[in-house]
């Protein structure tokens, strides 16, 4: 009761409400659904530049970066698969919380490696030696793709999948390089940083029209 109060009150003085993706609307209160407005996150695409070079992996290498949580982060459906697989590959994944991960080490052998968070431009730096990217339970009405604009930046394919979503045919076609199947990416040119920087600065200049101020940025 307290806190609906307070986020109330708040919402009644704020001019806007930016949140990173307008699909998670619904989870804000209706009444101010007219001071809602679409900003991303944004990131300086220039702070990393994948090697020109073509990475040569012997087998077929992909990795996971991020937080597992088993309502809606939960891999594993995807890794009781991976134990059916009979091809080499290797999956690497990146994360504090391996608790989700761990039953299936001793079957998966040196095919799952499982390593600790490590700073992000390292990170990029990792996950541009792979052959593809492991996304799993993105809903775009609860989460902002974070994750998904650092694989973007590595420019490898992603194998995107919910627990509704998840097949087994395109999980076998990415480990065969058939990656038509893959996530497609749409409009990353509102993540750049100059661009979601405007758009703040749009706001402002709007809510000063409104109240015909001669205000200028």
């Amino acid at each position: 009761f307290w806190f609906k109060f307070l986020e109330k009150s708040w919402c009644k003085k704020a001019s806007y409400i930016a949140i990173t993706n307008i699909n998670m609307k619904k989870n804000y209160y209706p009444e101010f659904d007219n001071k809602i407005v679409e900003i991303t996150q944004g990131f300086r695409f220039e702070d990393f530049k994948p090697p020109v070079s073509e990475v040569k992996n012997k087998v077929p290498t992909f990795a996971f970066a991020g937080t597992f949580m088993k309502s809606v982060r939960n891999p594993e459906k995807f890794l009781k698969y991976l134990t059916t697989v009979k091809k080499d590959f290797k999956f690497i994944i990146y994360t504090m919380g391996p608790e989700l991960a761990m039953p299936f080490k001793n079957a998966l052998g040196d095919k799952l490696e499982l390593r600790k968070f490590i700073p992000r431009t390292e990170l990029l730096k990792e996950l541009s030696k792979m052959d593809f990217m492991v996304n799993i339970g993105y809903d775009q009405t609860l989460q902002s793709p974070s994750k998904l604009i650092d694989y973007y930046l590595t420019e490898k394919p992603v194998l995107s999948f919910n627990d509704n979503s998840f097949d087994t045919k395109i999980v076998d076609e990415f480990l065969n390089g058939n990656y038509t199947n893959k996530f497609i990416f749409d409009d990353m040119e509102k993540f750049r940083i100059e661009n979601v920087t405007k758009k703040f600065l749009d706001l402002i200049k709007s809510y000063f029209k409104s109240k015909n101020n001669d205000y200028i940025i």
